[in-house]
């Protein structure tokens, strides 16, 4: 008689979990790329996330400013357009003049379920200068250049006087 239940349960079981199509695939994250290359404080940042999975709907990144250990909040959170299959892109514009780092990970909506990817979050230094990609400073301060034009500028004046 133990028996006879034992395997009823079992074969129950069975039946119930093939009849049953409620398991689904959590999406992956197969890459979160990101332009321009090194991008400094204040700047806008064009995030781009390649997804694979089933059923898709919705896709946030999310994105926080820290300075050393130190994060800022309100934590950026901004909605993600589909522009391919599997690819979702997102502008996303810093607000923290003083923040060196950023965090950044994917919140995904499929099947009706929401994934939050913060666990698997990267990091990503800010740069201290913007060169624009050219190699070069745009910080539009005046360095020893003024102090040499001028020293020029007295030179001449003192001279033109000298041989009046």
């Amino acid at each position: 008689m133990k028996k006879t239940v034992i395997y009823f349960l079992i074969i129950s079981l069975l039946i119930i979990g093939l009849l049953s199509n409620s398991v689904t695939a959590q999406p992956t994250v197969e890459e979160i790329t990101f332009d321009p290359s090194g991008p400094v404080p204040l700047s806008t940042i064009t995030f781009t996330a390649n997804i694979s999975g089933d059923n898709v709907s919705e896709v946030y990144i999310t994105v926080i400013e820290c300075k050393g250990d130190l994060c800022f909040f309100p934590k950026i959170n901004e909605s993600m357009a589909k522009i391919d299959n599997d690819t979702y892109q997102a502008d996303v514009a810093l607000n923290h003049d003083d923040a060196d780092n950023i965090g950044y990970w994917l919140v995904i909506r499929s099947d009706g379920t929401w994934y939050d990817f913060q666990d698997s979050a990267e990091e990503l230094d800010l740069s201290t200068t913007s060169d624009n990609g050219n190699g070069k400073s745009t910080n539009g301060t005046p360095g020893f250049e003024l102090i040499l034009i001028l020293g020029a500028i007295t030179l001449i004046m003192f001279y033109r006087k000298k041989r009046e």
